[in-house]
């Protein structure tokens, strides 16, 4: 990595500042509900009143834009297009702030301010570059189709956040692996073994945690919308890739027998399981009331 840690984050920091002004500045300009946020504004109102989305009247977006809530009927629970977790997202700064265009408008804010700073600081760590990762992240902050999302309550902002939150755990856990395997290199070379390949399995690895947290990303990602779900066999195939080059270049023979069963099962737990328990743990609402949509 490159040295001075103090412009490594004050850098990616300056810019997310930058980008951070742009998307909050106005934010509840206009004063209207715009394209799906028809949708979404309310069923984020439903959940936080209900606990899952409820059905709402036809003629509801003048109501919202004047901050009154009685946009339910007595429909039950209204169909879900979409998984709820962005959704529980936008009901958070309705609750902070209330039932206006800033208040369903703040999480996609916040989200994608977020969005620059990990962008920044994840090309910093892939280029080994403090200025080419500041770069990115300018570009992200300039960037319109990201702008007009981050100031928009709709779900593709919180998406696009978990997958790059995913990738980023992914590219520091390569980092660590890496390092582990050089390590492991260097004192089998020290010890007399130059030329020849390490025993297969070695070395242990321990509990490797950026990916687990790469496979909750991933499920909070399914959890915002389904499509959401092809990132989790291409990262599940994009980590197997850099692990076995990691190995090879370390001069580290084939896993075999149990180190390979060991493997694949924390592969499995990585990119199977965390995803699986975080995706429901999205759907509480729905398993903790008998009102959701076809609940029963």
């Amino acid at each position: 990595m490159p040295p001075g840690a103090f412009w490594g984050w004050a850098g990616p920091l300056l810019v997310t500042a930058l980008g951070t002004y742009l998307r909050f500045a106005r934010l509840g300009s206009p004063r209207a509900v715009i394209f799906d946020e028809t949708y979404y504004v309310p069923d984020a109102l439903g959940i936080l009143r209900f606990g899952v989305e409820h059905s709402y009247i036809s003629n509801r977006n003048g109501l919202l834009v004047r901050g009154d809530p009685h946009v339910f009927n007595n429909g039950g629970g209204e169909f879900v297009v979409h998984p709820p977790f962005g959704k529980v997202l936008i009901a958070a700064g309705e609750w902070l702030f209330g039932l206006s265009p800033f208040g369903w408008r703040f999480a996609a804010a916040v989200v994608g301010s977020l969005s620059i700073l990990l962008l920044a600081r994840i090309a910093r760590r892939m280029t080994r570059s403090t200025l080419l990762g500041c770069v990115a992240g300018l570009l992200l902050a300039l960037d319109g189709l990201e702008f007009v999302m981050s100031r928009t309550a709709l779900l593709d902002i919180f998406l696009m956040f978990w997958v790059l939150a995913a990738f980023g755990c992914l590219v520091v856990d390569r980092d660590f692996y890496r390092a582990r395997l050089a390590d492991a290199a260097v004192a089998h070379a020290e010890s007399g073994g130059a030329g020849e390949p390490v025993a297969a399995g070695a070395p242990h690895t321990g509990i490797r945690w950026w990916r687990i947290g790469a496979g909750v990303c991933l499920g909070l990602a399914c959890g915002s919308k389904w499509n959401g779900l092809w990132f989790v066999p291409a990262f599940a195939a994009l980590s197997f890739a850099w692990d076995v080059g990691a190995r090879r270049t370390a001069g580290l023979g084939k896993v075999t027998g149990p180190g390979l069963i060991k493997y694949l099962g924390g592969l499995a737990g990585s990119f199977v399981a965390f995803p699986l328990v975080a995706y429901l743990a999205t759907w509480t609402g729905w398993f903790a009331t008998s009102t959701g949509y076809d609940r029963n």
